[in-house]
């Protein structure tokens, strides 16, 4: 991919030549991807899991705040940054199709990963709850951030 090799150098690229936004969104989620701690961490996994396990959403949301709290001032800054961006995006799905939960289904493997890194089966298994995780934050991202 030619936008993350001139990154790699401490480049910038000029994204505005870029036809297929999907390139450039294939990049972001490279980079997620290969952060070593996810955006929210490992230290929060299991908190967030609880979270949305729990019946009511006010109650959900109370306990995924409580969680975000938890992770270090630069996850939570860039991970409020992200989800601001994301919600942006969902704004203009009567255009692009990009609801919460599509989003969500999109950016929740980048986001969140299980701390036991060579379980793959694992996230696999509870994607539904790390998209419901990254769904709360992007419809309520005023609430948590």
């Amino acid at each position: 991919m030619k936008i993350k090799e001139e990154f790699d150098k401490g480049q910038l690229p000029d994204l505005g030549i870029y036809q297929d936004v999907h390139a450039i969104t294939g990049v972001l989620k490279l980079y997620l991807r290969e952060l070593p701690i996810p955006l929210i961490a490992y230290d929060v996994y299991n908190l967030a899991l609880i979270a949305v396990r729990c019946g009511a959403e006010s109650e959900r949301k109370d306990k995924l705040r409580i969680a975000l709290k938890r992770l270090s001032k630069p996850h939570y800054n860039s991970l409020k940054f992200l989800i601001e961006h994301l919600n942006q995006i969902k704004l203009f799905s009567y255009i692009n199709k990009m609801t919460a939960r599509n989003i969500a289904v999109v950016f929740a493997p980048t986001l969140i990963r299980s701390p036991n890194t060579s379980d793959n089966f694992t996230d696999m298994k509870r994607l539904p709850e790390h998209r419901e995780i990254v769904e709360l934050l992007i419809l309520n991202k005023k609430y948590f951030f």
